[in-house]
């Protein structure tokens, strides 16, 4: 499903995302919405303090698209 919303954001023309949630591998998305952030997508900034569950490993993540 993640990777349905990020083809379908950037299909819209979407250049900006903020993603939160765990890094590749956890619960939140998919490996092709991963592989899809990696190749087209630049990382601008990621939240040293964001605050999630004990159990969990969320983050807080700003993406840009040219």
């Amino acid at each position: 499903m993640a990777s349905t919303a990020l083809a379908d954001f950037t299909t819209a023309g979407g250049t900006h995302l903020i993603y939160l949630g765990e890094p590749r591998g956890g619960r939140t998305a998919d490996t092709a919405f991963f592989d899809t952030l990696a190749s087209t997508w630049h990382l601008d900034s990621e939240d040293p303090h964001y605050v999630s569950w004990w159990n969990l490993t969320d983050t807080a993540q700003s993406w840009t698209r040219p």
